[in-house]
């Protein structure tokens, strides 16, 4: 909330949870309360009410304005666009398959083509293979920089130009995904050792990027 408001962010056009694990829904509700949103995009499946209770509570009580994503959704903002893909593996209550049935997220501003895709794994990643012919500018690599047998493959697959993984000290990056974004000459960056990353493009493929430990 505190870098939102530091940016001078007093209201949210839209806020997507890509799925229900608490690493990626637990501080949204406390979010919405502060800052008003005038869309939520959330996955298409009932998930634990330990994880996302807050926010979907938030949501229903307030009557807020959401939509669980079975279909593409668009949403412009200014001369970007952002697709939210809905998921591209059925959640499966008994599997507990959320990371897999995570939302996918691309935004494209002129030359510029970002890929964020949740916490996909190996099910998930095997399906954008068999789909995907679009190469990307940033990619946030799936589930904190993990191996999947199929990771090497999305890399190629997506070919980004810079990559940002969210891992940390406790849980970091794996190291042979890092071998193979050096292999193929990827800069990358890790929230465990660059901290806060921001990266900002013009629209041109030249991008900023900024860290603050």
């Amino acid at each position: 909330i505190g870098k939102l408001k530091e940016q001078g962010v007093e209201s949210l056009d839209a806020m997507i949870i890509t799925h229900y694990d608490k690493d990626h829904v637990g501080g949204a509700a406390g979010i919405a309360q502060a800052i008003p949103v005038d869309r939520f995009y959330l996955p298409d499946y009932d998930g634990e009410t330990d994880k996302c209770g807050d926010l979907i509570d938030l949501i229903q009580k307030k009557g807020l304005d959401s939509i669980r994503v079975s279909a593409k959704e668009q949403i412009a903002l200014g001369q970007a666009e952002i697709e939210v893909d809905p998921a591209l593996v059925e959640y499966d209550p008994i599997e507990e398959n959320d990371n897999d049935a995570s939302l996918i997220i691309k935004i494209f501003y002129q030359d510029d083509e970002w890929l964020l895709p949740g916490d996909i794994e190996k099910e998930a990643i095997e399906v954008w293979l068999s789909e995907n012919t679009q190469t990307f500018d940033i990619v946030k690599m799936p589930h904190h920089g993990r191996k999947e047998g199929n990771t090497k493959e999305f890399i190629e697959n997506t070919d980004p130009s810079i990559a940002v993984i969210t891992d940390s000290t406790e849980d970091e990056a794996n190291k042979k995904v890092l071998k193979q974004l050096d292999k193929k000459n990827i800069p990358y960056y890790r929230s465990s050792v660059d901290g806060t990353i921001t990266i900002t493009g013009n629209g041109s493929g030249i991008y900023e990027v900024t860290k603050e430990e």
